[in-house]
């Protein structure tokens, strides 16, 4: 007979485990930007407003300078009317034709600040395009979550940016983030 795995409480239970060796169990769990956003306070919105002047020109742009990887799960956007939009990690270059755009935390106990540079702008110029990761059909002028295909992680002084393939076309919204320490198992 192999290690038998008992509660702590010293009942003498038991797990159990299938023949596929599963384990058995029923358990409360919380999402990572939760647990994160609660114990450490390293959760953010990034609010922004813009319209791009020019298709496919960037009009939000990220660079993480933290030690810890900034995970983005998603978007919440309305748009004025149908667009495209894309979403890029690795660009290079330095943004300009920016407007500072401070992340605001979401835990009213934390000091954190968000570490890295966050920008906006109607189109921002100097940068070369990394690879895209996402992309996204709008159609609909009500406000709607977009949750990304699988979160979009961007490591210390790495890029993510959003451009719209369509010019004049406003976008209200905001991109939920955090900052986590990678976990080795």
């Amino acid at each position: 007979m192999g290690l038998q795995v008992e509660d702590a409480t010293g009942s003498g239970y038991g797990v159990k485990v299938d023949n596929k060796n599963r384990l058995a169990t029923v358990a409360t769990t919380e999402d990572e930007q939760h647990t994160t956003n609660h114990e450490e306070g390293l959760t953010f919105e990034m609010l922004f407003e813009v319209a791009a002047t020019a298709g496919d020109a960037c009009v939000l742009y990220i660079k993480n300078t933290d030690d810890k990887d900034l995970i983005i799960t998603g978007f919440h956007a309305r748009v004025a009317a149908a667009i495209d939009i894309n979403f890029y990690v690795k660009d290079t270059g330095t943004a300009s034709g920016t407007t500072a755009n401070t992340p605001a935390n979401q835990n009213s106990g934390s000091g954190s600040v968000a570490t890295g540079s966050f920008f906006t702008g109607a189109g921002i110029t100097g940068l070369t395009r990394g690879t895209k990761v996402q992309r996204l059909w709008l159609t609909s002028t009500k406000s709607e979550f977009h949750a990304f295909d699988s979160s979009i992680v961007v490591t210390k002084n790495q890029t993510f940016t959003m451009c719209p393939a369509t010019s004049g076309v406003s976008i209200v919204g905001n991109i939920p983030f955090y900052f986590k320490a990678r976990v080795d198992v």
